[in-house]
């Protein structure tokens, strides 16, 4: 019985492992768009969120949680180590993390220096 569920499991992996290879050119390269890299057998990593009132955003400071499809629609407030940044969820964005949507890190900018001291 256990070996039956082992070989399912492991059909199952290799089926997954098979859509996710695509030919470009001459090699083939890994595109993990659609696939999980998780384990199959443990499903997706989420942190169980508060019911939200109607319109309302979630805080949260779990970045490394998967947006499911049931995430359509809402409105997330996603810790950047400083401030909670607003993050929409639409359709484009299930199976991948919370945490790629909330940038950590400003943007690089040159600031003029006045000349007064010379």
């Amino acid at each position: 019985m256990e070996h039956e569920r082992e070989d399912e499991m492991r059909e199952e992996h290799q089926q997954t492992r098979r859509n996710a290879v695509k030919v470009v050119g001459k090699r083939k390269s890994m595109f993990a768009s659609r696939v999980t890299l998780r384990s199959v057998w443990k499903g997706p990593f989420f942190v169980p969120l508060p019911a939200a009132r109607d319109g309302a955003a979630v805080q949260t400071m779990a970045r490394a949680s998967t947006i499911l499809p049931s995430h359509v629609g809402r409105k997330f407030m996603v810790h950047n180590g400083k401030e909670y940044l607003p993050v929409l969820v639409s359709e484009q964005m299930v199976n991948r993390k919370l945490g790629e949507f909330a940038p950590t890190r400003k943007p690089f900018t040159f600031k003029k220096s006045d000349k007064k001291g010379r």
